[in-house]
């Protein structure tokens, strides 16, 4: 589609500061991310029992 620029920010210490404020709402968002995500882990070493490729109850 048509794109009209219709204001532009010129002022190197404006830019800065949205810049800067940018960076500190990531780091935040990104942080909140790490602390609802389950801590990692590896796979059990157990073969399952509802994988009949991995179990030898269905040999």
């Amino acid at each position: 589609g048509h794109v009209k620029v219709i204001a532009s920010i010129e002022d190197p210490k404006v830019i800065e500061q949205i810049l800067k404020h940018l960076k500190q709402k990531t780091a935040k968002a990104n942080a909140a991310k790490q602390r609802e995500l389950p801590p990692e882990r590896a796979p059990p070493l157990t073969p399952s029992l509802f994988d009949p490729s991995q179990s030898r109850l269905f040999d």
